[in-house]
């Protein structure tokens, strides 16, 4: 290796330039590469969400037959025998007080 015979302290530079690229900028880069990875995901998590609330407030709106906010059990196995007919009514009425918790109607706030 001529070169090495020639400049030997230049070899000792490049192992030292080697292991600061290494040690030190490389995981700086990645850092850096992984936080804006990390910042589009968030932004595209929140578009995602916020496209599912809109679709939700218009499916609610779609179902709530009297148009008066809430969904009554009669306007839930309605709409439960046009989206699914092989439920039976009790099915469709079990189906409405575990969403509702108990309660008469079903409110999307």
């Amino acid at each position: 290796m001529p070169a090495y015979h020639m400049h030997p302290l230049l070899s000792t530079f490049f192992v030292g330039f080697l292991i600061v690229c290494n040690f030190f900028l490389l995981p700086l880069l990645l850092a850096t590469v992984y936080e804006s990875y990390r910042e589009a995901l968030r932004r595209d998590v929140i578009t995602i969400r916020q496209h599912q609330h809109q679709l939700l407030i218009e499916i609610f709106d779609l179902t709530d037959f009297a148009g008066d906010g809430v969904l009554h059990q009669q306007e839930w196995v309605t709409m439960l025998k046009l989206v699914r007919p092989q439920y039976t009514r009790e099915m469709a009425v079990v189906l409405f007080h575990a969403l509702s918790q108990g309660r008469p109607t079903i409110s999307f706030c």
